[in-house]
């Protein structure tokens, strides 16, 4: 038998304080969940779906394969997928893999409960509000799906069974030798990156260096920061914007994003090179590059960070913004609906 006996998962906690209506579901420990990718040649073909629940800055750089990632880590989030459903908040090709399957199992970043037998514990609130909100979804759209949880974290699975998880290649660099002196080098001796052509990400010493700024024809500087100086601001050099923000988990970017996107849009379009710096060119300004990318260049999230991380390595936005450019993703997919 795969699985252990079902295990009836009840929910008292629902964000819309609505009656949980999952039926039931099975955990799945790591070595079942390989040797069943052991057995099959394609997951694709062989009517299983996996469905990663955890954090995108996971999922960009590891994750099981063939799995597609379902954010819903925060409460916005969970709500539009209870309010439209997985047939309006999935992907067209996501739509298609899910409506093809038959097994359907999900996973995140938490450990959930196990024993080393089998018992019929009930699943509460040891399971994550994503994986739970997701359940619920999943049994209203289609109560014949047979679906299973994860037992153990991604990264316990990873760590025992790594064959069966996709590796992104600039995580697999940021293991050598050269780039593990990268990240712990000064920060402030990191040249800026070159993004896209005129469009550059740095740190505040970038900002300060007059003659690198005159090298790269920098013309607009925006500084995301509350404490770093407009250098040259009185001498009438450069064109300044500046964003009063400071690198916490806290901290609201999204209310910064359209204007700023566009104000970087109208520069580029008069072919005027900018400069995108906070202090370490490591979380805030790597999170606004990342959006305009999205907004401007049709990219998804992933796609998105993928490109800033493979221009400037060093790139690590805190989880407060990582969760914003999610939800900004949905809000630009909405509008093209």
């Amino acid at each position: 038998m795969l699985v252990c006996e079902p295990k009836p998962v009840i929910d008292n906690n629902n964000e819309n304080q609505q009656e949980d209506k999952t039926n039931s579901s099975n955990y799945i420990t790591s070595a079942q969940l390989s040797a069943y990718m052991t057995s099959v040649i394609n997951i694709q073909n062989e009517k299983i779906l996996i469905i990663d629940c955890g954090l995108p800055l996971r999922y960009n750089e590891r994750r099981i394969k063939e799995s597609f990632l379902l954010n819903i880590n925060d409460k916005l989030s969970r709500k539009r997928l209870m309010s439209r459903g997985l047939k309006n908040f999935l992907n067209e090709n996501q739509l298609n893999r899910l409506n093809q399957s038959e097994i359907i199992i999900l996973y995140d970043d938490s450990i959930h409960p196990s024993s080393t037998s089998c018992s019929n514990s009930t699943i509460t609130k040891d399971i994550s509000s994503s994986i739970k909100c997701i359940l619920n979804e999943l049994k209203q759209y289609d109560s014949n799906k047979t679906i299973y949880i994860l037992q153990s974290s991604f990264e316990e699975f990873y760590q025992h069974y790594p064959t069966f998880c996709y590796i992104s290649s600039t995580n697999s660099i940021s293991n050598n030798d050269n780039t593990s002196s990268i990240l712990t080098t000064d920060i402030d001796s990191y040249t800026m990156s070159e993004v896209l052509p005129g469009l550059y990400l740095g740190n505040a010493y970038d900002a300060q260096n007059i003659n690198l700024l005159k090298e790269n024809n920098i013309k607009s500087i925006i500084n995301i920061s509350k404490s770093i100086p407009c250098y040259y601001k009185n001498e009438t050099l450069f064109d300044y914007y500046q964003l009063p923000c400071n690198d916490s988990g806290q901290e609201n970017i999204l209310q910064y994003f359209d204007k700023t996107f566009e104000y970087i849009k109208d520069k580029l379009f008069l072919n005027e090179n900018i400069l995108i710096h906070c202090q370490g060119g490591i979380s805030r300004s790597p999170s606004f590059t990342i959006g305009y990318l999205m907004k401007y260049h049709s990219k998804t999230f992933d796609q998105a960070y993928s490109f800033v991380k493979e221009k400037r390595q060093i790139i690590n936005p805190n989880l407060g913004f990582l969760t914003q450019l999610t939800r900004y993703e949905q809000m630009i997919t909405s509008t093209m609906q």
